[in-house]
């Protein structure tokens, strides 16, 4: 825990002011604000949510399968990234 915590730490410190530079970005600059708060209000609820779905799912099968879940989750998220960007981004070498 004590050598993944920095990790983790560093993940969120330079995902979450990316994601809401992007978030500003794709607004026009007199909605800037709407959108810094839109992004922060989905953030909330995804972390609310998560984790309430997260423990109702580990109580019923078990934390063995709820790893296994979201390992499988994120797999396929990956994959549709993946996909999603090679269709609609040019290959620059």
């Amino acid at each position: 825990i004590i050598l993944t915590a920095p990790l983790l730490g560093l993940g969120y410190g330079a995902a979450q002011p990316a994601f809401q530079a992007l978030a500003i970005q794709s607004a026009p600059i007199e909605r800037a604000g709407v959108s810094t708060a839109t992004y922060f209000l989905a953030l909330d609820i995804s972390v609310g949510a998560g984790s309430v779905i997260l423990a109702l799912l580990a109580s019923a099968v078990g934390y063995q399968y709820l790893y296994m879940f979201t390992a499988v989750t994120m797999i396929v998220a990956l994959a549709l990234y993946h996909i999603w960007i090679k269709k609609y981004t040019p290959l620059e070498l």
